[in-house]
């Protein structure tokens, strides 16, 4: 911060003459039972401290800072005006960290607080007091009056958050003023419309709400959400508006602050901040911390969020688009709703045409949340008249990134038995066989690479081409290697489900892999969705094959005896005696055979 301004300056200059050779004479004043001696040595060194030269010569004598300090807490109560210059004072001292000690050691951030609590409470009373004046015939005079307190009032509290502003350059200074209650008397302080004032307000609630106990002091006892409101959106107050957002961003990593956020109408006014260049940058970081959340992304759609987004992006001076924007497009796509909007027209296809020329994965990644989102025969259309240009870009490109986003996309799109004619050219098969292989490529190109293969296999003409190649057997040796990671065991799992449906598939998975063992296997494995898969591809195989429908029901049959005898084991553990079960007590137990397990229906598919 710098020292008095410009114009107050100027004022100074004219109505003030100071001298550094007359300093013994201002402390002397500084002592006078006049208090407007007081006023004036204390202006005069104002003076003083405002040129730079001197402040060096003042700070190093002996008694000056010491009686300027003890002046200020003796009269703080009594003289404004007073006040005002020797806060000035110790204002300019706490700009330069090196002098924080002198403010320190004279007690200057004690005696702020007091000073700020005291004329909180005197402006509290007097506000009251005209309130209930208001048939008085003074009433209006007496109004004027309290204005032109409260100017000076500001320009005071201003001088003192600045000072404690300066001194919580150190952590544990700033410790103190929280234990001292700062955050409520700064949220107080958003009940004024004096910019200046509200300008270290707002500086001093963004430093202070990167720490949880701040910002959640701030949220819950001065539910500071609700006191924002008037300053969103405020795009002619500058600065304020980028304090302000800076203060919304720290707050809205809260999952509580974002949903009040949300309920209060907060995203559709910072959402017309995006149209204002200086505030895009803070205004995407907050869109996108507000689109985390599934009810917040529903509001987006309402909004002038989604066209301007796009808009954004097509005409991105760079090759590839900024990451704040993506980070935010990437998230609403995920709603049905919001993706069908972006998609809406031509603009699907314009996504589609930038992300392939310039190879961008995060618009890509978006492409492929539109597909998944939004099942709408103009999105799956729109994404069918790319379907060679992808293959041919899995095929020979090297940005992995890239082919991720792109297989990912390709996954989502329903072309069922159409999928055949893009496998004319052994190109397609030749990549998953080759990105099947274990170790060959990354796991989430392999992920990708297993999804793909479920989605193509929708006939039996394309069955046939997957049986002529070695996918099944690598899917078979994935499953075996791969049996810590569960999310690739759930898709090979839905992928061995969508390959029995086919008999040229399901052939080989019968009879050329132990596929089935390794699924009765998985119906003892600890994550219940694996179990539930295993049990739901173990169904399908039992009504193609009867060799293998009775050995199923055999595993079935006795894993069910193993959870039953497990339950007895732990009775027999219990306090109860087993010679005190009657027969009574006997005939009622359920002991089971395997005639229990027929006709039970062992549930539908789900990629759940």
């Amino acid at each position: 911060m710098s020292g008095l301004t410009r114009t107050a300056k100027k004022q100074y200059e004219s109505t003030v003459t100071a001298s550094i050779e007359r300093l013994d004479q201002y402390i002397e004043d500084l002592y006078s039972d006049n208090p407007d001696d007081k006023i004036q040595a204390s202006r005069q060194l104002l003076y003083l401290f405002n040129e730079a030269e001197n402040i060096e010569i003042i700070v190093s004598h002996e008694s000056l800072p010491g009686i300027l300090g003890r002046t200020l807490r003796d009269e703080y109560k009594t003289s404004m005006e007073l006040s005002l210059y020797l806060a000035g004072v110790f204002y300019i001292i706490s700009n330069y960290s090196q002098l924080h000690q002198i403010v320190l050691q004279n007690q200057i951030g004690d005696t702020c607080m007091k000073i700020i609590e005291y004329h909180i409470q005197r402006h509290e009373l007097r506000r009251s007091e005209i309130q209930n004046l208001k048939q008085d015939a003074e009433y209006e005079k007496k109004l004027k009056n309290m204005e032109i307190l409260e100017k000076k009032q500001n320009k005071l509290l201003w001088l003192c958050f600045s000072i404690l502003l300066n001194l919580s350059e150190d952590i544990q200074i700033e410790r103190k003023m929280k234990k001292r209650k700062i955050v409520g008397l700064l949220v107080k302080m958003l009940e004024r419309d004096n910019l200046t004032l509200l300008e270290v307000v707002f500086t001093f609630l963004k430093k202070l709400s990167v720490f949880a106990e701040n910002k959640n002091e701030m949220y819950q006892d001065e539910n500071i959400v609700q006191k924002l409101q008037k300053f969103v959106p405020a795009p002619h107050h500058q600065e304020i508006c980028s304090l302000v957002l800076r203060l919304i961003h720290n707050l809205s990593f809260d999952k509580s602050i974002r949903e009040q956020f949300d309920s209060l109408g907060f995203i559709p006014r910072i959402v017309t901040l995006l149209k204002y260049a200086p505030f895009r940058g803070i205004t995407l970081r907050i869109l996108y911390q507000l689109s985390l959340d599934e009810k917040s992304k529903s509001t987006f759609t309402y909004t002038e969020c989604i066209p301007i987004v796009f808009m954004l992006m097509i005409q991105f001076p760079e090759a590839k688009v900024g990451r704040e924007l993506m980070g935010l497009a990437i998230n609403l796509c995920s709603n049905p709703r919001n993706a069908e909007v972006f998609a809406d027209g031509n603009q699907l296809e314009a996504l589609v045409k930038r992300a392939l020329e310039y190879h961008d994965d995060l618009i890509m990644k978006m492409i492929r949340n539109i597909a998944r989102a939004a099942k709408t025969q103009h999105v799956q259309e729109t994404l069918e008249k790319y379907a060679k240009k992808f293959i041919s870009i899995i095929c020979g490109n090297e940005d992995m990134d890239f082919v991720v986003e792109v297989l990912g996309t390709m996954v989502n799109m329903d072309l069922e038995e159409e999928w055949a004619k893009y496998l004319s050219s052994p190109q397609l098969l030749d990549f998953l066989q080759k990105h099947l292989v274990v170790g060959y490529a990354e796991d989430d190109v392999v992920l990708e690479s297993i999804m793909l293969v479920g989605t193509i296999t929708s006939c039996e003409q394309i069955a046939k081409m997957i049986a002529n190649t070695l996918i099944i057997q690598l899917l078979h040796t994935l499953l075996s290697e791969k049996q810590e990671d569960d999310e690739m065991v759930m898709q090979i799992m839905y992928t061995f489900y969508r390959l029995l449906l086919f008999k040229a598939t399901r052939t080989i998975i019968l009879n050329k892999t132990q596929a089935v063992n390794f699924l009765l296997e998985l119906l003892q494995d600890k994550n219940p969705r694996i179990r539930k898969m295993a049990d739901t591809v173990l169904s399908l195989v039992q009504e193609y094959d009867e060799d293998w429908r009775e050995e199923i029901k055999l595993k079935r049959f006795q894993l069910h005896n193993q959870e039953w005898l497990s339950l007895i084991e732990n009775v027999g553990d219990s306090d109860y005696d087993e010679d005190e079960i009657s027969d009574e007590d006997s005939d009622r137990m359920h002991w089971a055979d395997l005639s229990d397990l027929d006709g039970h229906e062992w549930g539908n598919i789900s990629e759940d």
